[in-house]
């Protein structure tokens, strides 16, 4: 299913970040990219197979930002990143009530993060965006087996792209702050 997102589709998500603030909207490729050896995407779990592709245009974004920061001379507190499917149903409120250097998201479920959105300050960005990087312009995503035994172990309960975050971040020592997912929601959740 390929999906467009118009510049009206995005201004919730945009109009969340404040008058002063700079967003910048990055464009993904159209190409999956390539998999660590011996991975194929049929091998994917089912909720894992868009994780490659959604994290590569998160790494783009990243670099973006840091060339903005080196043209411009400036460093960014925060940082949003968001979906462009989302319709927000309530603003995220002050950016003073989040604490600092923590990864703020919400949940696909009671115990596992969810991928709508992730608001952190900028040295958590660089951690965030290798959660599906095995090296260089090579992504990884979880097959069945290895979801089955995360879930087995209690470390995911369902294996979604936020399961492999969510361990990441966890190995990385970045503590993850709840926001509730109703504050945004996909476009096909939002018409049922």
């Amino acid at each position: 299913v390929k999906s467009h997102a118009s510049l009206t589709d995005l201004m919730p998500a945009i109009s969340v970040l404040g008058e002063s603030s700079v967003a910048s909207i990055t464009f993904e490729h159209e190409h999956r990219p390539k998999l660590r050896p011996g991975l194929r995407y049929s091998d994917c779990f089912f909720d894992q197979a868009n994780g490659p592709k959604q994290w590569q245009g998160i790494a783009m974004c990243e670099k973006d930002i840091s060339k903005y920061e080196v043209a411009y001379n400036i460093s960014f507190e925060w940082i949003l990143l968001t979906r462009p499917d989302l319709i927000w149903h309530f603003p995220l409120g002050h950016l003073k009530r989040f604490v600092p250097g923590w990864v703020h998201a919400t949940f696909h479920k009671f115990t596992e993060v969810g991928d709508r959105f992730g608001l952190m300050t900028r040295e958590l960005l660089s951690v965030y965006v290798t959660a599906f990087l095995v090296a260089d312009e090579t992504y990884m995503c979880l097959t069945k087996s290895e979801v089955d035994a995360l879930v087995s172990k209690g470390l995911c309960e369902f294996g979604s792209l936020g399961c492999q975050l969510q361990i990441h971040l966890g190995r990385h020592g970045v503590n993850i702050q709840r926001i509730p997912r109703e504050i945004a929601t996909p476009k096909r959740m939002s018409a049922q």
